[in-house]
């Protein structure tokens, strides 16, 4: 079976590592390590110059920016330390919508950018990217109180 690299998998196996490593931090660090260096590589590799990443198992760039930036954050990255992280916390700052949340259209994916959807936030898209930028520590609380009330306000529940 053959599979492309996708952030979304990546992050997955990358987070296992760091939590086994924490636990067993003597079980086959050198591989271990080696793993999550090449891991965490190949993320910062694969964002975009407009700070997003493009993904496959979700509403692409919401679902991938969201996982590649949990990638960053258990490497120890967040917005004040990370180039990476600032970029993907400023792709997602610049597509929130005027309510607070976020909209991405599935045709995103298939159009390899950006797509706002057509009836505007989305409580799930509005989660992704509220997950993203609090594993970046991104430093606006309005931007992220703004979000947490699309989550909370009656007619999107």
């Amino acid at each position: 079976m053959v599979e492309y690299c996708y952030p979304e998998c990546t992050t997955a196996v990358l987070t296992a590592l760091v939590s086994f490593r924490d636990h067993y931090p003597d079980h086959r660090r050198k591989e271990i390590d080696r793993a999550i260096q090449r891991a965490g590589k190949w993320v910062h590799s694969d964002q975009r110059d407009d700070g997003s990443w493009y993904g496959s198992w979700g509403i692409c760039f919401t679902y991938a920016g969201m996982f590649a930036m949990e990638c960053l954050s258990s490497l120890g990255e967040t917005y004040e330390n990370s180039e990476s992280q600032r970029r993907a916390c400023e792709f997602f700052v610049g597509h929130q919508n005027a309510d607070g949340g976020w909209g991405e259209s599935y045709m995103a994916c298939e159009l390899g950018e950006w797509v706002d959807h057509e009836d505007g936030s989305q409580v799930v898209n509005t989660a992704w990217a509220l997950l993203g930028l609090m594993y970046a520590k991104y430093p606006n609380k309005v931007v992220l109180r703004r979000g947490i009330k699309v989550l909370f306000s009656s007619d999107r529940i």
